[in-house]
């Protein structure tokens, strides 16, 4: 086998790989490059809008909600079982239904003052187990909604005191009756956030109100046993192994962010970090260690410092900047919060005698107490703190989450943190190795075994198509002599930042379509280009004026030969094409004095120039100002930091590959475009715009990665030594016949689609169905704020469906269509004659696949459900030689499963022949088109409409699902017959292998 370069270029969702041969070797296509493209499903899921959740996520929060109540209903039962038992309910149910429906509002007034009987009493306390109030988890994630709970609660419990009211139920019972006098019987006594604490207070009120009356019931043993029962809440479940290990302390677990030393573990490293920029020259400094311990003691006990603060702490200019001011979104840094939090006025005379082994309890108990009432105990107890203080220790709001390193870890290094070391040579002086040691392997190993620490789910799955496609070629080709990666934006990215740059993009493409219909109708430009855009863009960052003369670019000029696009740093001796290294610059400026200079070695010998081109470019964005003052340039360690993405995810990705023992190195997208783009290979595949990428082939990303696997340094440097010009491509091929090559290899690609055969995934719709008038209809309730205009006529109450009615002939609605109506009937809110408001109506709706879930004793459906998505597809040849089939649901696959029967049914009663089975993403070969020539599809989805088949194939290079052109799809089995389909299977290197199905 031939020695061989692997280029690998990995998506969230696909794999592109190149095998490129070294001296002059062939592969089994007889060309020294091999090409394939794998296709999965990316780790996450992502909502209707883009914006990703985690998979499973809808399952696990429905699933959730189900475990809540089942675990209400069990209390209840239990209560219920208690109250039975000692006759404070009565035993005929008749009887208890009448009483559990009577008000229990008065009741629980009257409670406090007069005798109740056995059986009004345990209808108040069933009523308290019903509405027993929020009580929250300390170290739970501090939600959105978690500041209106404090503050409703804070404003009912002033209403209460305000009201003269002993409990909530009296305040209660005295507002219903005030609703009753001013006939507002529509509002609604629930809808409050109440506090667990409440009902509890109620409870002991109301027990030792009625004991007295009921001695030989109401006992010291019952009133514990119904406490329990009512206010019993499961602990918060705690499992250490979902904490990572630590990455330099072999068993050691990693620290909270809640701890005291993990907080100042995180501001030193902030503070070392910290430069401070000299406003006229431009160059950064480490602050000194006498202002390094000033801001230490500054910092540490404040929860943060803007920059405008530690400025005048240690006495700099207003103009004298910092760097992380200038990268960072955040105008301030962040200081120790624990600190923070304990130098409270409320806390700081208990906290600052403290010693050391005391504050180290306190730090300790605070991280990792997970219970609200062992925390209160313990700080009552162990602590001694008054009931204001302990209440204070409890709105403590920590940061969540774990470091990458253990505490033990933390000590170690702390002390050269301190020194004023960053931390990769604190870590070093700590005894740590920068370069962890790697295990060899033949091949790689499951990715959950070589990283234990990776959470990253788009990571984790893309990794683990990787090792399948590598270990595939290596089985087949042997080891590789070098690998070298490439990772898309979105894998380098935390969700956080994801998120951001979700964002981020979403208003730049609006800016963008902006400028696009400004540069038609203003400047005249029919098509604009990206180029175009780019350019309006430097026009306005720079306020419409040359930064390097400071002379106005007229609108006339901007896209004239007068004004040019320049690179900053020269492009030839910094690789840079970033939009952050660009900017506007009149074309005789650029040739007469910039040139191939920095803007530094061009000018700075006139200091009055220097500086008024710097006071020109003091708004444009920090990493372009941060270029016009840069001095030196060094090509070798631009080339070699091309060659070497030193982020956390890249730097894991090449550490799973080292297991293979050779040499990997991981590039950077920005010499992956300059090479396509000079070997002319963005038009290799048929694209719609010349010159421009396409990515509405998957082999696209085939092409990149043998521009990835061609990335070395000498190809770098001869990049460098071109003149740019983004439209003249001067870097000779790798070889001659280069473009031929590569075409002739991914023109014979097969796509790999990754099969979706498992059964995991919902069963149904959520959507609960119940039993209709008559045949297959069913019902199902709306909010009004959902319904739309066809839904009208299917409102169930002839009463409700006439207001509604009414009121969408008062706006001109028509009743058809899906346009939402919730916000016109919302605004007045609808109601019945009565003047109840109407939340919810009932939707009658005709279902033939309804499956039924829960039937009565007496037979009667009681609730029902949809399908929801479909499984595979069986396809049968009768005895008359036709073609027939079924669509199996997901859920009928699963109910073959549990009963122990083949998922798929190869036999049927009518003695029909069994021809295959297809579950989306199967590779099948089909004679489609004009010509009936053999072309490989994949299935996209599979249903049944009104007893047809509705089967889509998309030919397997087609990445965009809108393109009508690539399509091939099957409405009747007789259609499909014609099609003289072939069932096949598409190796991880893209091989056809037959499938035995």
């Amino acid at each position: 086998m031939p020695q061989f370069t692997l280029g690998l270029d990995v998506g969230s969702n696909s794999i592109g790989w190149a095998m490129i041969t070294k001296d002059g070797g062939t592969f089994n296509n007889a060309l020294p490059i091999l090409t394939g493209a794998r296709v999965f499903p990316e780790g996450v899921d992502r909502a209707p809008t883009g914006l990703e959740r985690p998979r499973g996520q809808q399952r696990r929060l429905a699933r959730g909600a189900r475990r809540m109540h089942q675990r209400g209903n069990q209390r209840r039962r239990k209560l219920l079982t208690i109250l039975r038992d000692t006759d404070l309910l009565p035993n005929d149910p008749e009887e208890l239904r009448c009483l559990l429906a009577s008000d229990p509002y008065p009741l629980r007034a009257q409670g406090l003052d007069e005798r109740l009987s056995l059986s009004e009493f345990g209808r108040v306390l069933y009523h308290l187990c019903q509405r027993r109030g929020f009580k929250s988890n300390r170290k739970s994630q501090k939600r959105q909604e978690d500041g209106k709970v404090a503050k409703e609660t804070a404003t009912l419990q002033e209403e209460i005191e305000a009201a003269g009211s002993r409990t909530l139920g009296e305040y209660l019972a005295k507002l219903a009756q005030s609703f009753r006098h001013t006939r507002l019987e529509s509002e609604r006594l629930r809808g409050r956030y109440t506090l667990r604490a409440m009902y509890d207070h109620e409870f002991n009120m109301l027990w030792n109100a009625q004991a007295p009356y009921h001695p030989n019931v109401l006992t010291d043993d019952l009133r514990q046993a119904v406490h329990e029962a009512i206010f019993y809440q499961r602990p918060l479940r705690f499992d250490p192994d979902v904490i990572g290990d630590c990455e330099l302390e072999i068993g050691e677990k990693r620290c909270p962010r809640a701890h005291w030393l993990g907080q100042q573990f995180r501001l030193l490293q902030e503070i070392n970090l910290l430069e401070t920029i000299d406003p006229t020259t431009g160059e950064e400094r480490r602050l000194t260690g006498e202002e390094r311990q000033k801001l230490i003691e500054a910092l540490t006990p404040k929860k943060k410092m803007t920059f405008d603060q530690i400025r005048d702490l240690l006495g700099f200019y207003e103009t004298q900047t910092f760097n992380l001011e200038e990268r960072s979104k955040r105008n301030y840094l962040v200081g120790n919060r624990v600190e923070a939090a304990l130098q409270d006025r409320k806390l700081a005379k208990w906290y600052n005698p403290m010693s050391a082994e005391q504050r180290q309890d306190i730090w300790d108990a605070l991280a990792d107490i997970q219970d609200e009432d062992q925390l209160r105990t313990k700080a009552g107890s162990d602590w001694e703190l008054s009931e204001t203080q302990v209440e204070r220790i409890l709105k403590i709001n920590l940061p969540i989450g774990h470091f990458r390193v253990s505490l033990k870890a933390i000590r170690k290094m702390i002390p050269y943190l301190e020194a004023g070391h960053i931390y990769s040579k604190a870590k070093e002086l700590a005894g740590y190795s920068l370069t962890k040691e790697i295990p060899v392997g033949e091949l790689l190993p499951p990715v959950s075994d070589a990283l234990q620490n990776l959470t990253n789910p788009l990571v984790h799955r893309a990794l683990s198509e990787v090792r399948k496609v590598v270990n595939a070629i290596v089985r087949e080709y042997g080891k590789p002599e070098n690998v070298v990666v490439e990772l898309a934006r979105d894998l380098k990215s935390s969700a956080v930042q994801r998120r951001r740059i979700f964002r981020e993009n979403l208003q730049r493409k609006g800016e963008n379509e902006a400028i696009r219909d400004r540069l038609v109708s203003e400047f005249n430009i029919p098509a604009p280009s990206r180029d175009d855009i780019i350019r309006y863009r430097l026009w306005e960052e720079c306020g419409q004026v040359c930064p390097y003369t400071g002379k106005p670019i007229p609108k006339s000029k901007l896209f004239g030969a007068d004004v040019e696009v320049e690179h900053i740093l020269p492009y030839s001796r910094s690789l840079d094409d970033s939009y952050m290294n660009k900017t506007l610059c009149f074309a005789d400026e650029n040739r007469n004095r910039k040139h191939n200079r920095t803007p530094y070695e061009a000018y700075h010998d006139d200091l009055e120039r220097y500086d008024q081109i710097r006071q020109r470019i003091a708004g444009l964005p920090w990493p372009k100002r941060r270029r016009f003052t840069r001095k030196q340039i060094d090509l070798d360690e631009c080339v070699s930091r091309q060659l070497n993405d030193t982020r956390y995810i890249s730097r894991v990705v090449v550490q799973y590959l080292r297991i293979l023992g050779r040499k990997v190195g991981c590039s950077r997208g920005g010499v992956t475009a300059a090479l396509r783009r000079q070997w002319g290979l963005n038009d290799l595949l048929e694209t719609s715009v010349p010159s421009l990428k396409t990515r509405d082939d998957h082999r696209h990303h085939a092409v990149d990665a043998a521009a990835i696997a061609l990335s070395t340094p000498s190809v770098l440097h001869r990049l460098a030594s071109i003149r740019y010009d983004p439209t003249r491509p001067e870097l000779p091929p790798p070889w001659e016949g280069f473009r031929d090559d590569l075409t002739a290899a991914v023109k014979g690609i097969n796509v790999s689609h990754r099969p979706s055969r498992k059964l995991a995934g919902a069963l149904h719709e959520a959507t609960a169905l119940g039993p209709g008038g008559t045949g297959r209809t069913y019902v199902y309730r709306v909010p009004v704020e959902r319904l739309t205009a066809a839904m009208v006529e299917k409102i169930r109450d002839p009463v409700i469906r006439k207001i509604v009615k009414d009121r969408c002939e008062k706006h001109a609605i028509e009743l058809r269509g899906s346009k939402a109506i919730g916000r016109i009937l919302a605004d007045p809110p609808l109601c019945m004659p009565s003047g109840v408001p109407v939340k919810r109506v009932r939707i009658e709706t005709a279902q033939k696949t309804a499956l039924s879930l829960k039937v009565g004793d007496d037979g009667k459906l009681l609730k029902a459900v949809l399908p929801g998505g479909n499984h595979h597809v069986e396809i049968y040849e009768k005895p008359d030689g036709s073609w027939t089939g079924r669509v199996v649901s997901r859920f009928e696959a699963y109910q073959r499963l549990k009963n122990k029967q083949p998922v798929v049914c190869r036999e049927r009663a009518d003695g029909s022949h069994f021809v295959m089975s297809l579950c989306n993403n199967d590779m099948i070969l089909l004679a489609a088109g004009k010509e009936r020539t053999e072309r490989l599809y994949r299935v996209q989805k599979q249903s049944i409409i009104e007893g047809r088949p509705d089967i889509v194939f998309r030919v397997h290079t087609a990445a965009k699902i809108e393109n009508d052109q690539t399509m091939c799809r099957v409405g009747s089995w007789a259609k499909l017959q014609a099609l003289q389909p072939t069932k096949v299977v598409i190796d991880l290197l893209g091989r056809i292998r037959p499938c035995n199905d």
